[in-house]
């Protein structure tokens, strides 16, 4: 499956990246950097470099933007036009750490995907790590919620995204939707709150509007049980979204790379769901709200 790489402003951790897919053994590989006249020739130095190191390993196609198109111009436009020529492509940020099993292990979620004939992505991360010896196996679960860091996007799920949505009737879409109508109040107040933001300000990110997708045509993506990707970008101040500390909750230990093959029971992918994400990765619930206010 090919393989889209975005970067901006961080070389080394765009160099990082393909080692770690060179150790993957992957085939096709499509590098996109948003331009800036600051950096301009250390992300050239970076290209000529990466081009030695996938010499004869594989295919490589490698784009410098002259114009900063901002992270979500640039990332929605490059999905865009990898996907008019692939029918699915695996999405990587520059600061996503990825294990020796990481392909296999998009691949696999995707045919359990579609063994399920389910209308949604495959995602690498989740709220929980493995420790060593803990004796459960990764599997497979779905969950309604979106997530970017390491994913897989088909070209039939990709057609209904949209990344304005000033001209979308929020509340008359979203009624519509089962998925939608499970959230518990509070939920949908602070979702909807996400989604007025964005259709004011519709090139600040792009994952919330992925995520309003999600609600609004009742997508399950898959996701595994223990993340088998980590976000290297926090506390740096390169970054766009994530200069903050690392929260609490995510784990700074190893990337799993065990191969993921089984699909978890639905008592447990409700577990994840309903509880787990909501406290983590969806920041939805209202313990979230209140232990801000003892902080506060």
């Amino acid at each position: 499956m090919p393989v889209l790489l975005i970067g901006f402003n961080r070389p080394e951790l765009l160099e990082m990246r393909v080692e770690e897919l060179l150790q993957n053994k992957v085939t096709n590989l499509s590098i996109s950097i948003d331009g800036n006249e600051l950096l301009r020739n250390e992300m050239e130095q970076s290209i000529r470099k990466i081009e030695k190191m996938c010499k004869n390993k594989c295919r490589l196609a490698t784009k410098l933007h002259s114009k900063n198109l901002g992270l979500a111009g640039h990332i929605t436009s490059e999905i865009t036009r990898m996907l008019e020529i692939y029918p699915e492509i695996i999405v990587l940020e520059d600061d996503i750490e990825i294990g020796n099993g990481f392909l296999t292990n998009m691949s696999n979620g995707l045919k359990t995907l579609r063994e399920k004939n389910n209308l949604g992505i495959v995602s690498g991360f989740s709220p929980v790590t493995k420790k060593i010896n803990f004796p459960i196996s990764n599997q497979w679960r779905l969950s309604p919620y979106f997530n970017c860091w390491g994913w897989v996007c088909t070209r039939e799920v990709w057609k209904y995204y949209v990344l304005d949505l000033s001209d979308h009737n929020l509340n008359q879409e979203l009624e519509k939707s089962r998925t939608w109508n499970r959230l518990n109040k509070w939920q949908q107040y602070l979702w909807l709150s996400r989604f007025i933001k964005i259709q004011r300000t519709p090139y600040h990110t792009w994952d919330i509007q992925f995520q309003y997708m999600c609600f609004k045509h009742e997508m399950l993506n898959v996701s595994p049980l223990f993340s088998i990707t980590n976000n290297a970008g926090f506390d740096d101040y390169r970054s766009i979204h994530t200069k903050g500390k690392k929260p609490k909750w995510m784990s700074n230990s190893m990337v799993n790379s065990d191969i993921v093959i089984s699909n978890a029971p639905k008592i447990i992918c409700l577990f994840y769901s309903k509880i787990l994400e909501p406290l983590t990765t969806a920041g939805d619930s209202r313990i979230i709200r209140l232990r801000n206010k003892i902080k506060n």
